[in-house]
């Protein structure tokens, strides 16, 4: 039985097309829990080091650009989180007021 040694330059393909696929498929139920928003920020980011066989001035050029909007949204992520959490905060004050009124 003769064995298939999976190609290097193959499996560098395949991580950067499913880093690519998971940008694309990206939407607001993928980041709807706001508590683990940077994290799935973070994993979308492409670390164009770490795919040898690619990791050239042209491959730069395309992923750079995508990991700087990244950023730019990981920048605002904060002020986000914030937001939502003061909007929670509202309702939960506002059902607990409604509770101890209709008691």
């Amino acid at each position: 039985m003769v064995r298939t040694r999976h190609c290097p330059v193959k499996i560098d393909i395949e991580t950067l097309l499913s880093k690519l696929e998971s940008l694309r498929s990206i939407s607001f139920f993928s980041l709807r829990d706001v508590d683990v928003m940077k994290d799935r920020i973070e994993e979308l980011k492409i670390d164009i080091a770490k795919v040898d066989y690619l990791n050239s001035d042209h491959s730069r050029l395309i992923v750079d650009p995508i990991n700087a909007k990244l950023d730019e949204l990981l920048s605002k992520v904060g002020t986000l989180q914030g937001g939502i959490n003061m909007q929670k905060s509202a309702i939960r004050k506002t059902i607990e007021s409604n509770q101890k009124r209709h008691k």
